[in-house]
């Protein structure tokens, strides 16, 4: 039917946006950290992403039943945990300036991300985007925590990481 077509082509829509976004991530220049500080941070593969995702958030919520709306977007927070986390897992995550853009741009899309209607009134469908915020801001901060804990004797610390998200 045209609905369900209408669907299927806001699905293929965002994938294709997200295809287009982890090149994004991909292409810069994640082994040289002054070439990465050229970029802004968060970084615009994220902070463009999560502003689709809210626009067409703001869209849909207004057009859709709440089941539908919950469907997409079930698939789309999925979609986004599992490849955002493919692309994160290339990257060399003792080089610090990568370990703080890694944790800012996560920390971006899940704030941004946790503020949609879809997901205060399901809540559980946020775990993909929980799940990449744990490994990826959470455990790298840990991570970085302890490296730095145990190499304070001989060397400076790695530097300040970003803060928690309020």
């Amino acid at each position: 039917d045209h609905h369900g077509q209408l669907l299927a082509k806001i699905m293929s829509f965002m994938m294709d946006r997200l295809a287009v976004h982890e090149e994004g991530l991909l292409a810069l220049p994640w082994d040289k950290s002054l070439e990465m500080n050229r970029f802004d941070i968060p970084s615009i593969y994220i902070t463009t992403l999560a502003k689709e995702a809210f626009v067409l958030h703001k869209i849909l919520w207004t057009l859709l039943p709440h089941g539908e709306v919950v469907d997409i977007f079930q698939r789309v927070l999925d979609a986004y945990g599992s490849r955002l986390s493919s692309g994160y897992d290339v990257l060399d995550t003792e080089k610090p300036w990568v370990r703080s853009r890694i944790i800012a741009d996560v920390v971006h899309v899940h704030d941004l991300l946790f503020q949609l209607d879809v997901i205060q009134s399901n809540s559980e469908m946020f775990q993909p985007i929980t799940r990449m915020y744990q490994r990826y801001v959470v455990d790298l901060r840990k991570a970085a925590s302890v490296k730095s804990d145990s190499s304070s004797q001989t060397s400076a610390p790695d530097g300040p990481l970003l803060s928690e998200p309020n």
